[in-house]
Parts: C-alpha cells; sequence; structure tokens
C-alpha cells in the first residue's frame, strides 16, 4: 500500500467542509479541475461501468446555471412550500464559486449506476485536500 493507514486515517479526519460563507474569491484554474475530475475516475465502480458524466461551469455559464435552478425550484415547488431563503440561496451559491462542477449519470440496464455515481466523491474529496 502507498500509504500508511495512519496516513489515511489523517486525511480522512482533518477533513473539513466549506460552506459558501467561507468561500474566497480565489480561482481554481483549469488543471485542477482536470485533476480533479481524474480522481473522480478512481472510484469504485460496478463493473467499470464509469456513469458519471460531469458538467463544468465557469464564467457566465454559472449566472445562467444560476438563473435556470431558481427557474427550475420556482416552477418545482409549489407556492404554500416556496422559501424566498432557499431561493436565495439556490440562486446564490453558483456565482460565488469560480467553478461549479455537476454530476450526472448514465443509467446502467442493472441498475447499477447510482451507487457508483454516489462513490465518486469520497476520492475527490481525498485527492483535492492533499
Amino acid at each position: 500500500m502507498k500509504f500508511s493507514v495512519s496516513e489515511i486515517s489523517e486525511l480522512i479526519r482533518h477533513r473539513r467542509t466549506i460552506y459558501p460563507k467561507d468561500y474566497t474569491d480565489r480561482i481554481v484554474h483549469r488543471e485542477i479541475v482536470e485533476r480533479v475530475l481524474t480522481n473522480a475516475t478512481w472510484a469504485p465502480t460496478h463493473g467499470m461501468t464509469q456513469p458519471w458524466r460531469f458538467q463544468i461551469f465557469t464564467g457566465d455559464a454559472r449566472q445562467r446555471l444560476s438563473a435556470f435552478l431558481g427557474d427550475t425550484y420556482r416552477a418545482m415547488t409549489p407556492a404554500e412550500k416556496f422559501l424566498q431563503r432557499k431561493f436565495e440561496n439556490v440562486t446564490l451559491r453558483p456565482v460565488q464559486s469560480s467553478v461549479v462542477i455537476a454530476i450526472g449519470m448514465a443509467r446502467d440496464p442493472n441498475g447499477r449506476s447510482m451507487s457508483a455515481t454516489s462513490c465518486w466523491p469520497w476520492p475527490v474529496r481525498c485527492r483535492t485536500c492533499t
């Protein structure tokens, strides 16, 4: 094994969530995004299905994503359940980051794609922290 159990444990224990309020104006460069996505392909899959599909939003595309998410929230949420604060969060978050990585999946006829797709964030988090 390339890393010791203690090194892996240390990485897991020191990983922290960064909330939108803590975002900075630092630009995430294309090379970093490419490395993150390469790392994502190391996530386990069932039978090498690799069902994930990534969409990257940068620049003006983040504003279009923001508008789309806001329109979708408004259209899908019954008036009595509509929360203005949630709408603001949904529309603000894409423009608070320099890059948004959206993940989708290609369905596996055997139904295993959802599990595989949900596994990909862990290697990304571990490898982008180090």
